[in-house]
């Protein structure tokens, strides 16, 4: 399934669907990667607007915060891929401890609002974005 209202005019766009648990990378229009997502939980949603890819690193150590205790705490974890594109911690990334990939995994255990993808999916976003991509995240 293809999102609607993507490709509309920018060199370089990481378009991710809440609604579709899905994410498309486009280059001048033409679709360069794809795959399916999980984004945030009910309670911790994805935020949904445009961004820009501001930050890339390889590896990242996710550190929780909140503190041990809280519902959402959780202990330092390892991505090999991760872009941030809103401040306030938001990602794209890697979730190698993840294993539920299905759809409506946001719902049974979503992230913490940042959108995680396949670890092999996730290096070929990761090696064609650039700093300043374009992000664009629908519901």
């Amino acid at each position: 399934m293809r999102s609607s209202g993507v490709a509309r005019g920018a060199d370089r766009e990481i378009v991710v669907s809440v609604s579709e648990q899905h994410l498309w990378a486009y280059e001048h229009g033409r679709l360069v990667a794809e795959s399916v997502v999980v984004t945030g939980r009910p309670e911790l949603p994805t935020p949904t607007g445009s961004f820009h890819i501001r930050t890339k690193y390889s590896p990242y150590r996710f550190v929780s915060p909140w503190p041990k205790g809280s519902p959402y705490y959780y202990a330092p974890l390892w991505s090999s891929y991760a872009m941030e594109y809103q401040s306030d911690g938001y990602f794209i990334h890697d979730a190698p401890w993840r294993s539920d990939w299905a759809y409506g995994a946001n719902v049974r255990a979503g992230s913490h609002g940042c959108v995680n993808v396949p670890t092999a999916e996730m290096s070929t976003v990761y090696h064609w974005a650039r700093i300043d991509d374009l992000v664009v995240v629908q519901s």
